[in-house]
Formats: C-alpha cells, structure tokens, sequence
C-alpha cells in the first residue's frame, strides 16, 4: 500500500536494508484460575449487549444478531470474547446488515463468520475516524488511533468466512495522511498484520463504489500485510505465517487482495472473482515466501496481477511465485508485471496454463530485474502491443534493466494481434530463450537470446 500511495516522483524510499528474522511464536498458556477470572469477566463484559448476542460456552461460540443501530460494540465484545475463550472459539454473525465502526482484535484464534455472502453484510456505521499523524501507521492500530481500515486482526489464527465486506459512501474515512498526502478512500475492508499470523479467508465477498482513489472508495480489499511500525517509525515489521484468500468475490475497488511485507511466508490465492478493479492483487517485498496464485477469474481490469520486489525495502531472500489457471480478461495494461529488485536476485516466477484476454496497448507479461523465469503454456487472444515485453530501455534514456535466462515457450498467440511484436526483447534480455508454437514475430534487440519462431 504504500508504494500505491505515493507516486514515484514524491515517493520516501529508504536506504535499502533487508529484513530481520521474525520472533518465534509465542507459547504461552496462562494459570487456570487466571483464565476462569478473564472468561468470567468477558461473559460479564458482553452480557450488557445480551439482547444481541448467545453464548454457548460450550462449544465456545458467540452468535451475533443485528440491531439494525450502529453494532460495533456487540461485535467487538464479541471477538474480545473469543480472544478468552482461546483457539476452536467461534464469533456468528446472523443473518442481516451489521454497522460497525472499526473492529480491532489481537491474538484471535477462531472463526469469525457469517451466515453467507449473501446473507451477512457488513458495512460501515458512519464516518470512519482515522488518526492525524503525518504518518498514519507510524504508531500501532489502538481504539484511540485508528488505521484507515474496517476490520483489523493483528497476530493470531484467524478464520473470515461467509459474508460480505460493503464499503459505502464516497468519502468513507475522515481525511488522513501518508508523508504530506491526503486521501479520504479507506485503506481497506479486511487487514491482517503483526509479525506472526495465520490467515484463511474463505467466500468472502469485498464490494466498493466510486470514489477518490483510482475513482474507487476502497483501496484495498483482504489486505494481509507486514505493517507494524519499527523502532524508527516506518511501518515494515515483516509479518510471518500461512495464509489463504479463495472463492471469494471482489467488486468495485482499487487492489482486491494484496500481499505486502511478508518473510518466510505461504500463501495461496486461488479460485477468486475480480470484477472492475484497477488491480486484482499485487505483492510487493516477500521474502523467502512461495505464493501460488491459480484459478482466479479476473473480468475488467487496468492491470491483473503486479509483483513487486524492493518497492520499500529490498528482500534479502528470494520468494517463488507461481501463477497459473487463471482466467484474465480484457486486461487494459498489463496482465502480469513482475519487477525484481534493482541488482538483486529476489523473484523465482513460472507464469504457466492461463489465459490472457488483451485490449488497447496492453502487454500480457512485462517484466524488468528478474532471472530465470519461465512463461510456459499460456493461451494469448485479443489485441495489444504484445504477448511478453522484457528488460526494455526506460524512457529517460538511462540504461535497460535486465531480465536474463527467461524461457518462453508453447504459449498459444493465434488469435493474439500484437502492435509492436509477440514477443519483445529489450536491450537487457540476456540469454533468453523463445519457442513458439506457430510462427509470430519477435523483436529482439538484446543479446545471446535463442529465438525459434520462424516458418
């Protein structure tokens, strides 16, 4: 997020540094008698909101109806309950439409679902008061300093299933800042962060509408994040963990469900809709981490999936990305961007069996500072400037990235008219090798590339 927040031209990038190992999962059960006192005095806490909530001890579920008012105290007590009652705990949502203000949780190991996409909604109970530092996440998340953000787990286990996330209004937040600019779109709907954490969301629907950011109210959909501020201020504790976002829904917002910060992580994307975003998702600065995005849908989008590595600090181990099964249509700019770390080796790619719907002056697969990487089997229609684009020289006249050792080979571009050419190697492609099916014009203006395109 911060990188989307921030233009180049103004962007505050740090000297580059890597990432210190994350802490060891804490382990640490207190005294019976002590968590018999703390459950007692959650069940006393909650029961003033009794006329919405049941409580079964005994198979530590916490069911919630809708007031039809502003519900953010019955569904905070809800999870703080569930905080208690520890891991196997479960906060229901019942049928219906829920306002809350910001819901902040540490350390939740449950569940927190609904009766259905279609059936819970979530949305926002007014206005969302958000703290005025210059830097809006140079402090942790508190009740009294509140991030941009509607849902936030911080650590834990967590578990988000069954409803749907609305973010309604314009301008829904109060206006805050990030390094001297203003925004008033939320940050996101569902954020999880710390420096350890485990995460699956499941048939979650995230839904936005116009606004200020991109012409979106929402920023970011399922953000999972390393954001907690460093002893200097600068929100970029890597977070820790497994985490999985599938068959879930994301309408009308900027970036559906993006990954920042993590180390040492695994996360699966997969089996997802992305209906009129600007981006269905982005991962900026993972270290040692495996993501595998598959079988997600993405129908209207300026650009489908970016890969960023050093938009804030450069990793000092290299993460594995495997995209393959998806389904991109009328992309705009760029189905997939992979952009490594300048001099780094950071991004081991395979971008294989998907298919790419181009319009305009788009490139299906663009790419600049990674090595080795493999675009393999991939069925390529509609029209654009081309099918893969590497290590092309910037405009400013400076020198062009590399991109080296890339195999590309059996994508299927027959029903693909390129601008410029299929495939387009840049003066930093280096030993790239090209193979296609049929024959399709390559330009290739790097060095040592083996190309067999020809009759």
């Amino acid at each position: 997020m911060l990188d989307r927040l921030v233009p180049a031209h103004v962007r505050k990038r740090p000297a580059a540094r890597t990432f210190a190992s994350s802490s060891p999962r804490a382990c640490v059960r207190p005294p019976a008698a002590a968590w018999t006192r703390g459950l007692v005095a959650t069940l006393l806490m909650i029961a003033s909101y009794a006329l919405a909530q049941e409580v079964d001890a005994a198979t530590r579920t916490v069911t919630v109806a809708p007031s039809g008012g502003d519900d953010t105290a019955a569904v905070q007590a809800a999870l703080d309950a569930c905080v208690t009652f520890g891991p196997g705990c479960t906060v229901h949502l019942e049928e219906g439409v829920f306002r809350t203000r910001h819901l902040l949780t540490h350390d939740f190991h449950g569940t927190f679902r609904g009766a259905g996409q279609d059936a819970t909604t979530i949305e926002p109970a007014g206005r969302f008061a958000v703290n005025d530092d210059d830097v809006v996440l140079a402090r942790p998340p508190a009740p009294d300093h509140p991030w941009p953000m509607h849902i936030l787990f911080v650590g834990g286990d967590v578990t988000v299933s069954d409803m749907t996330l609305r973010m309604t209004g314009a301008e829904p937040a109060q206006p805050w800042t990030l390094f001297g600019m203003e925004f008033t779109a939320m940050a996101a709907s569902l954020v999880i962060t710390g420096e350890v954490a485990d995460a699956r969301i499941e048939r979650v629907t995230v839904e936005g509408e116009e606004g200020s950011f991109q012409g979106y109210n929402l920023i970011n959909g399922v953000y999972v994040e390393g954001l907690l501020p460093d002893d200097e201020g600068e929100p970029t504790r890597p977070l820790h963990g497994t985490f999985s976002v599938r068959d879930s829904t994301f309408r009308t917002l900027a970036y559906g469900s993006p990954l920042f910060n993590l180390e040492d992580s695994l996360v699966v994307i997969a089996d997802n809709l992305y209906e009129d975003v600007f981006s269905a998702m982005d991962t900026q600065d993972l270290a040692g981490s495996t993501v595998e995005i598959r079988d997600n849908v993405i129908d209207g989008a300026t650009v489908g999936f970016e890969i960023i590595q050093g938009s804030w600090a450069v990793p000092d181990m290299a993460s594995t990305l495997l995209v393959h099964g998806n389904d991109v249509r009328g992309v705009r700019a760029i189905g997939i961007g992979l952009d490594g770390a300048e001099g780094a080796d950071t991004l081991r790619a395979v971008v294989a069996d998907n298919r790419f719907e181009l319009t305009g002056d788009a490139v299906g697969v663009i790419s600049r500072n990674t090595a080795g990487a493999r675009v393999l089997d991939n069925v390529v229609t509609g029209e654009g400037r081309a099918v893969v684009a590497l290590a092309e020289a910037p405009d400013d006249g400076s020198a062009a990235p590399p991109a080296t050792g890339w195999t590309i080979s059996g994508n299927d571009l027959s029903a693909f008219t390129g601008s410029q050419a299929a495939v387009v190697l840049g003066p930093g492609a280096d030993g790239v090798t090209v193979l296609c099916r049929a024959p399709a014009a390559v330009q290739d203006d790097g060095a040592r590339n083996v190309v067999h395109c020809g009759e």
